[in-house]
């Protein structure tokens, strides 16, 4: 599939080694038009809040409180988990890659983001990752770390003293026992059985320890967040590899234009060699030249300075042309990179030219809330299995979760700069107009606004004391 290769060829654009395999002996320029075309992508979707909201098929008292108790667990694993910065980065790795994986790897929810190279799909045809046949996820562990596990697991030392470093240039001995270590390839083969899931893991001459069976999982502990996916593939394509071509071709025409310019866009001296008997002072601020030629009747025929020629603009012209392009194609024209003065133009209005540019986003905002749905699964799927979380409790039971079967759903709020600054100027409005009271205006606040929320409240709160402490000096009682 050339997977590792594009990958590879993906990340390096991406972080500007751009000129990788080329032996100049000099650092070459390069305009990075990728990354912060990029950048711009995964920032306009990850700067969403979300929230899970589980709701049950039919409604009861029982019913929605069991679910009002999933919604405060799922934002308790969110917050716990730091699921926010782990959607930064699948977010990146998927925009830059193609693909990304999230594998949750034990009852807790604690999770682990995993290369797309990293990943082995029994069926690469198959999108949904709930139904592949296998999966085998590629793992870079430290010897002496997995033979351990071995020896835990009651594996005989011969089979212990098979476990090596993967290459011998990487073995380091360590103090301990003298053992030599350095990082060994293992493989963890799942496969699920109804509802039931299978796991191994395995070493290059050592499979350790037996198949694992978790019953009642029901689901691999692996969701997939896919960028542009390809047509027949479980796999997709990144945002780098279409614009490699242009930005190839952009850094190629950089490169002329400076070497063109180091020949062309100078003066250079000319002089006889016959004629000057110093000519090393030539370029000395202040040196005397002398001249050996009594017939020189002009010091321009002896020395002079060839003018500086001047460069056609049709080569930055074509450089700014294919910048502005790639980057209005890529969904990230430099005026939709946050050049906006917002004190020209409302909140509203700033939103509304923004979402309008946002239009060719809007397939992976779905395929990230799709994501972010198919994790909320997964917790549900663990607190049933190993009844935690929302058991912890003990006011309800497995079975009355089982039975709820609740319909899952992500809703997301932009929080970006420009979104604040609308509600802000909406709350403005309203208390200008006598609609809300400041105390309700306090309440409406974010917690990251540019008004102080903290600060009006302790005001509020100091104002509502004191006008207590008065009412009580004056003999009157307030009504319970």
């Amino acid at each position: 599939m050339g997977l590792v290769g594009d990958t590879e060829t993906a990340w390096r654009f991406f972080e500007g080694d751009q000129w990788y395999g080329l032996e100049s002996g000099e650092r070459l320029p390069v305009y990075n038009i990728i990354a912060p075309s990029l950048r711009y992508r995964v920032a306009n979707i990850a700067m969403n809040d979300m929230q899970i909201y589980y709701t049950p098929l039919s409604s009861d008292e029982r019913t929605e409180a069991l679910a009002r108790r999933l919604n405060v667990t799922a934002a308790a694993w969110w917050d716990r988990l730091r699921m926010d910065g782990v959607c930064w980065k699948m977010l990146k790795d998927s925009v830059v890659a193609g693909e990304s994986y999230l594998y949750i790897y034990d009852e807790d929810g604690n999770c682990q983001v995993l290369d797309n190279t990293g990943v082995f799909l029994g069926d690469e045809e198959q999108p949904d990752i709930q139904r592949q046949p296998y999966i085998i996820l590629l793992e870079r562990r430290d010897a002496a770390e997995v033979r351990q596990s071995a020896r835990a697991m009651g594996l005989p030392e011969e089979q212990v003293r098979l476990i090596q470093p993967d290459s011998a240039a990487k073995k380091v001995t360590t103090a301990k026992g003298g053992e030599e270590s350095g990082k060994v390839t293992c493989l963890l083969y799942m496969r699920k059985e109804g509802q039931d899931v299978y796991f191994v893991r395995t070493t290059r001459n050592v499979v350790l320890g037996e198949e694992k069976c978790i019953r009642g999982l029901g689901c691999y502990p692996l969701i997939s967040l896919v960028s542009g996916r390809k047509k027949g593939s479980a796999r997709g394509r990144g945002e780098v590899l279409p614009m490699i071509a242009n930005q190839i071709e952009i850094n190629r025409n950089l490169v002329r234009r400076i070497v063109n310019a180091k020949l062309t866009a100078f003066s250079r001296l000319v002089y006889a060699t016959d004629k000057i008997d110093n000519p090393q002072d030539l370029d000395q601020v202040g040196s005397a030249i002398a001249v050996n030629d009594s017939t020189v009747a002009d010091i321009h025929s002896a020395v002079g300075y060839i003018s500086p020629a001047p460069m056609s603009g049709d080569a930055k012209a074509i450089s700014d042309e294919m910048i502005s392009l790639t980057r209005e194609l890529a969904g990230a024209g430099s005026a939709l990179l946050g050049n906006i003065d917002p004190s020209t133009a409302s909140g509203a209005a700033i939103i509304a030219v923004r979402d309008q540019a946002q239009v060719p986003l809007n397939e992976n905002a779905a395929a990230f809330r799709r994501f972010v749905e198919e994790v909320a699964g997964v917790w549900l799927r663990l607190w049933i299995c190993y009844q935690r979380g929302v058991f912890d409790e003990g006011d309800f039971t497995v079975a009355e979760l089982v039975a709820l079967r609740p319909r899952i759903r992500v809703d997301a709020t932009s929080t970006t700069p420009f979104s604040k600054y609308a509600r802000e100027q909406a709350l403005d409005k309203l208390l200008e107009g006598g609609h809300i009271t400041l105390e309700e205006y306090a309440d409406a606040l974010d917690d990251g606004s540019s008004v102080p929320k903290a600060k009006l409240t302790d005001i509020l709160r100091k104002r509502k004391e004191k006008m207590y402490e008065n009412v009580e000096g004056n003999g009157v009682f307030l009504a319970q």
